[in-house]
């Protein structure tokens, strides 16, 4: 029979139960006289849930599920498979990766490193950087045994529960904040608004006090006079004419 090998993937071969090491590229193979492994060599994700690590403050936290995601150096299939003592798994894709518990077992001490930076009242702010954390520790960790073999893309913080009594003590806390904000932006508004209000009755005064100097007796009389002239145009009325006392009625036609 034959055995295909598809882009992403690697073969590793044995004969009478010995494994060769050396990894085979993408394509088709004979299977006749050997056995052939196909590993993929493509970023897996490696979910840890329901963890419990102690925050830097000593609290021990609910649950924590983390995804971590990892990739295997496609020279170094064959050898690290080996070293591994048969650390192969299938992932969620089915497909079967060398390395998954090994790199799991580093991945839980880099999570309860992270999570111990961090106070338990603070550490629900703080999923980017624990992922951040896990990565480059996790990375290190792995550089450090075996060099050059898995590559680390990245992490995932799905869940970050603390202990349900001190959630309710943050939302708590955050609802208070909140209040407390909304509140000190209201009477900065209401002080805003008062604000205008005064300007506004201020400009309002000045102006009538600068008509109020300006209306002299002539200027009114004159006034008057412009008004009634007018109004006398509109048709027949009886209108008051003088020079400010008794004034006698005139009909105008």
């Amino acid at each position: 029979g034959f055995t295909l090998f598809e882009t992403g993937h690697v073969g590793v071969e044995s004969v009478l139960g010995k494994m060769k090491l050396f990894q085979l590229q993408p394509g088709p193979y004979q299977t006749i006289t050997r056995e052939l492994k196909v590993i993929s060599v493509r970023e897996t994700t490696v979910p840890l849930e329901n963890l419990h690590p102690k925050t830097q403050d000593n609290v021990t936290m609910q649950n924590v599920d983390i995804d971590i995601r990892y990739m295997i150096q496609p020279n170094m299939v064959a050898d690290t498979l080996s070293k591994l003592a048969g650390d192969l798994s299938e992932n969620a894709e089915g497909d079967q990766v060398v390395g998954e518990r090994y790199v799991k077992r580093h991945a839980l001490e880099a999570i309860f490193k992270a999570a111990a930076k961090y106070d338990s009242a603070e550490i629900h702010k703080h999923r980017d950087e624990i992922a951040a954390d896990v990565t480059s520790e996790l990375q290190k960790s792995l550089n450090k045994e075996m060099p050059g073999v898995f590559v680390i893309p990245g992490a995932t913080v799905r869940t970050l529960t603390t202990d349900s009594k001190l959630e309710d003590s943050i939302r708590q806390a955050a609802q208070v904040q909140f209040e407390t904000q909304r509140a000190e932006g209201q009477k900065q508004l209401a002080e805003a608004q008062a604000e205008v209000r005064l300007i506004k009755a201020r400009a309002d005064a000045e102006a009538n006090h600068v008509i109020a100097q300006s209306l002299t007796p002539m200027l009114v009389r004159k006034m008057e006079i412009e008004a009634e002239a007018s109004f006398a145009k509109e048709g027949t009325h009886t209108v008051f004419l003088g020079n400010g006392s008794a004034s006698p009625l005139v009909n105008v036609k």
